[in-house]
């Protein structure tokens, strides 16, 4: 046996479950570094059942300790029709200010994908989450048990969060047909004004990748693809899906919903979905970073959202154009020519500072006072904190201690041999004002 094949260590399976439903690390990202190290990584054949297993159990333990089974599993509208913008309900219980209903049609903030705003008889939804199969509406309206109620969503906002709902699942998809079969998705979060797709990828994306996501993106959105979505039995969904359906984190229960945008992306998923990929409108991507090892995210926007930030930087750009006058297409040459015209005047700048420093130095080099062998200079001179910078360390020598002065600004230096006499510079500045630094030079403002 090798040395090598010595020192292969190996993961074992509970491990590898930690590391995917605590960091989001999936198998295929661990085989992948794991390799790199010579670490043996063997996912277990049940796997994302085991994953899916540990949040179910998770989550019946959260409903016992909520205890809230005194009432009925709420019927969700939204899964039989996510473009129901009103429907009536009936009140089955009430909790301070907030109440149960037995059918919803407002989506509880899950999955990355913030809560339906709206009103109920006329008052405002303030908040609404979803505890076990009941769903609770915060609002502070006065409601009583067996009440029949009018609910309205602000369908503007819900439109909002299911075109980036939406698109988050079009970008993963595309996303990994560019970048590679690799990429799993790391976190999401859908909000009104723009989303984010976390993604596992080992480093940071280029132009060309973000354009060429971006295109195969918007290429599914004009095709019109058709979204399917369905409730399957868990066992049904992964033995014709395969587990790429746990893209966003392993799902509970025996039945899942699935959200299949037809030969492109297929996902276990209970957010808010468009029927149609044209639905969704253009979608532009805002911004990538990478934030962690193996992650990079994408922040991006869908329909109309899309086109604000598109005519926000339009807005910018007639701005920049208005100042520079020019046209926009020229915005480009005319700041090149600017930045290099500054980068020339400042060459100027240090080459002019350098010879009035050089200038000074020659005016203050007879104005030193002696005093027990050391040459001392105090001296007012014009200009900025760099020329008395540069103007006090050329004339720094062994046994001077020097402090310059604009009226303003204060530098102070002390040479070797003051050094040793116990002269300090961040010690003798404060004789004239306030500064810092070390004992050699130090710098501040006049008192």
């Amino acid at each position: 046996m090798s040395s090598v094949a010595k020192r292969k260590k190996k993961i074992p399976a509970e491990k590898i479950l930690e590391l995917y439903d605590s960091h989001g690390i999936s198998p295929e990202q661990l085989k992948r570094r794991a390799l790199e190290k010579n670490i043996e990584v063997e996912t277990p054949s049940n796997f994302y059942s085991d994953i899916a297993s540990r949040h179910e159990k998770k989550i019946e333990k959260e409903e016992k300790r909520e205890e809230i089974t005194e009432y009925p599993e709420t019927k969700l509208l939204f899964y039989d029709d996510w473009k129901m913008r009103e429907f009536d309900a009936e009140v089955v219980g009430v909790e301070d200010e907030w109440i149960v209903l037995n059918r919803t049609s407002f989506y509880p903030e899950s999955g990355g994908q913030a809560t339906d705003l709206g009103t109920i008889n006329g008052v405002k939804v303030l908040e609404v989450k979803k505890i076990g199969r009941v769903v609770l509406h915060k609002t502070p309206g006065k409601y009583t048990t067996g009440q029949t109620i009018h609910g309205e969503i602000n369908w503007e906002r819900r439109l909002h969060l299911t075109r980036h709902h939406t698109a988050a699942h079009i970008i993963n998809g595309a996303a990994r047909r560019i970048l590679g079969n690799h990429v799993w998705q790391a976190g999401a979060e859908k909000r009104v004004e723009q989303a984010r797709l976390d993604i596992a990828h080992y480093e940071s994306l280029d132009r060309k990748e973000i354009i060429e996501i971006e295109n195969l993106a918007n290429e599914i959105v004009l095709e019109g693809r058709p979204i399917k979505k369905s409730f399957m039995k868990r066992s049904d969904a992964e033995k014709e899906y395969g587990f790429r359906l746990y893209q966003g984190g392993a799902v509970p229960g025996k039945m899942i919903r699935v959200i299949d945008i037809e030969d492109f992306d297929v996902e276990a998923c209970g957010g808010t979905h468009c029927d149609s990929t044209s639905e969704v409108g253009f979608i532009k991507i805002l911004r990538t970073e990478k934030i962690q090892d193996d992650v990079v995210r994408l922040e991006f926007a869908a329909g109309m959202k899309a086109l604000a930030h598109m005519q926000e930087i339009e807005e910018t750009l007639e701005r920049a154009g208005s100042i520079l006058r020019v046209q926009k297409d020229k915005i480009p040459l005319t700041t090149q020519r600017f930045f290099d015209e500054w980068k020339e005047r400042g060459k100027e700048i240090e080459r002019l500072t350098k010879e009035l420093s050089e200038l000074r130095v020659l005016q203050l080099k007879d104005a030193f006072t002696e005093k027990e062998g050391l040459k001392f200079l105090k001296r007012e001179i014009e200009g900025d904190l760099d020329l008395l910078r540069k103007t006090a360390l050329s004339l720094t020598e062994d046994e001077t201690v020097i402090v310059l002065h604009n009226g303003k600004n204060l530098v102070c230096t002390c040479g070797k041999k003051a050094i040793e006499r116990g002269y300090r510079a961040n010690e003798y500045i404060k004789k004239f004002g306030k500064g810092g630094g070390n004992e050699e030079m130090a710098q501040g403002v006049k008192e």
